[in-house]
């Protein structure tokens, strides 16, 4: 068997063929030392191994060839003189705009204090544009690379906790205003304070291009929340907003304001955001009915019950962009039920008359023990297309039968054509 070639040597033959924007270890015969069991799931670069990859990638900058954009570094772990040599090889590459440090061990065996200050040292010199620290302790963070370029920032599961007024406040003071998604998920805030929430709002307000706010599973709640949504009275761009695990209700009045201000909104998550009441769900309509770009719609584990399901009926009749539904344990009963059928089958119509659709949906869902639920839905779809010579009829019946996650789909597709009869003389 053939001898794999080194990093040196995978790219520099890479470099020659003007190849390299994208560099992703653990591919293009690119070789890293396998990890210890108890240094994680991932692979290790050896000091020797990081002296390769630094020389090859200063001799590639150096070189003629297109500049390297993309460094993935996912699940790759660093001891510390390796993260030294990387720290400097990274401020001379100019080009570079993305770096994934997804699941890394930066500074390994050290202390989790040492291992995140390693992190803000090793992009101190580096203008990127997106940025993933994923799954990275950021206890102590007191310093963030200019980021004036910075367009997405991912910092889920980075157990922020206490330490976010920190994070926030290096963001304002790196300039970080042209923010597009910004990720915070699975961090848990129940506990901010006054002063960290008004941090966060200060990084909303200064960047009106916000896209993607990402706040799942961040248990905000009560004053907190209230300051976070004042921070979104600038993101009038925002696309997608999730925040599924947080207390919605705490502040609806705040957060019907948010909807009310983003146009140009299409997806909004909002599992478990405690919405237990009709007057609730009511509230929230009113404001959904006027999105109208909203195409996706999570509202599972609220239990609003039948009133608070007649009244996302009642939605679903006058916003008609809504193609993506997910209501499953909210306690909704037959009544509910039916509403929502009936209002599927009263939906605006296309304004074009060319093309008639009606839709009906009977569905219904019984819980039992061990969590463990079964859900039977019938949907019967009926089409009728009118062109000049051709009339289409479709018929689509949809049978779906759950039992936990075991998803069983029967599928009945009727479709008759009629062609006028041709007259020859």
């Amino acid at each position: 068997m053939a001898e794999r070639m080194s990093l040196t040597q995978a790219m520099h033959n890479m470099a020659m063929r003007n190849e390299l924007k994208v560099l992703r270890l653990g591919t293009q015969g690119l070789t890293c030392t396998q990890v210890p069991d108890n240094h994680s799931d991932g692979y290790s670069l050896s000091e020797h191994e990081m002296t390769e990859l630094c020389e090859a990638l200063e001799m590639h900058e150096a070189g003629d060839c297109c500049p390297l954009q993309v460094l993935d570094l996912k699940a790759i772990n660093i001891g510390d003189p390796a993260a030294v040599k990387l720290r400097n090889t990274l401020a001379c590459l100019t080009g570079l705009v993305e770096i994934n440090l997804d699941c890394c061990r930066i500074g390994y065996p050290n202390t989790l204090t040492h291992q995140t200050v390693n992190i803000a040292e090793l992009l101190r010199s580096v203008h990127l544009e997106v940025i993933n620290l994923k799954g990275n302790c950021l206890k102590t963070l007191k310093e963030l690379p200019q980021c004036a370029r910075l367009r997405v920032l991912n910092l889920s599961c980075c157990s922020l906790g206490d330490n976010l007024e920190l994070v926030c406040r290096s963001l304002v003071s790196a300039q970080c205003i042209n923010l597009e998604e910004l990720t915070l998920s699975d961090n848990n805030l129940s506990e901010l304070g006054f002063a960290a929430s008004i941090e966060l709002k200060n990084v909303l307000t200064i960047n009106p291009k916000l896209r993607v706010l990402d706040l799942l599973g961040c248990e905000l709640g009560g004053q907190d929340l209230k300051e976070v949504l004042k921070g979104l009275a600038t993101c009038s761009l925002l696309n997608e907003l999730n925040v599924c695990g947080n207390t919605v209700d705490d502040d609806l009045e705040g957060f019907v304001k948010v909807l009310r201000n983003v146009s140009n909104l299409q997806h909004l998550h909002l599992g478990m955001c405690g919405l237990f009441s009709a007057s609730s769900m009511k509230q929230l309509g009113d404001a959904l009915a006027e999105c109208a770009a909203l195409c996706t719609l999570k509202l599972m584990c609220n239990q609003f019950g039948d009133m608070g399901v007649q009244s996302l009926a009642h939605l679903l009749s006058r916003n008609s962009s809504i193609d993506h539904l997910v209501v499953h344990s909210c306690g909704a009963g037959q009544e509910g039920i039916l509403a929502l059928g009936l209002a599927l089958q009263t939906r605006a119509k296309p304004k074009s008359g060319a093309h008639v659709r009606t839709c009906g949906s009977i569905c219904a869902c019984v819980c039992v023990c061990f969590c463990v639920c079964v859900c039977v839905c019938v949907r019967m779809c009926v089409s009728v297309c009118v062109y000049s010579i051709y009339t289409y009829i479709y018929v689509y019946i949809y049978i779906y039968v759950c039992v936990s996650h075991i998803y069983i789909y029967i599928y009945v597709y009727i479709c008759t054509l009629r062609v006028p009869n041709k007259t020859t003389t």
